[in-house]
């Protein structure tokens, strides 16, 4: 249970070759910038693996997450690059966006996940490119109420929807009604 490392309100942090297992959280980023994860090992983390919320200009770069409840979550944070991380055997969302605009994935594998490997939740503006994705359960990369994202040169095989796209705006709702 817990955290197992939090970092709050830092700017210029690096947490390199760590192994984080058995946690609540893996490593929970709040309110700060230009923190970089790379080269860890996460799993068994009974909620993500990592957690950007607020925090933007950072990366997780190289590092392995498997057996997670879910792997990565951007929420609230601008210019995060998540890129050449592996994942595998999630119980959820692999890479998870949440209000979180100008971001990249590119670059992951991503395997055996029991929801979707990339989801973008009203959040605008990013790229996602180059990752290899084989099992998503529900779907590959979903994009739920997110407009002006770039998706592109994905792999996506074995696993429910490829890409899904949702949009919940009350204007763009069905007008079955209107005729």
């Amino acid at each position: 249970t817990g955290i197992g490392v939090y970092v709050f309100q830092r700017a210029d942090v690096t947490m390199r070759n760590l192994r984080i297992t058995s946690f609540t959280y893996g490593i929970y980023v709040r309110s700060s910038a230009r923190i970089a994860v790379s080269n860890n090992s996460f799993s068994s983390n009974t909620q993500y693996g990592v957690v950007y919320e607020f925090s933007n200009n950072s990366e997780a770069r190289d590092n392995a997450f498997s057996r997670n409840a879910y792997g990565i979550i951007v929420d609230t944070s601008r210019a995060v690059s998540l890129r050449g991380n592996s994942m595998a055997d999630h119980f959820g969302t692999a890479v998870a966006f949440s209000d979180a605009n100008e971001n990249t994935v590119s670059n992951n594998t991503i395997f055996s996940t029991g929801d979707m490997a990339v989801n973008l939740y009203r959040s605008h503006g990013n790229l996602v490119e180059h990752n290899e994705i084989v099992g998503a359960l529900y779907a590959g990369i979903r994009l739920f109420s997110a407009d002006d994202n770039t998706i592109r040169r994905n792999r996506i095989s074995e696993g429910g929807y490829g890409m899904l796209m949702v949009n919940d705006d009350e204007e763009d709702s069905d007008d079955s009604d209107r005729n």
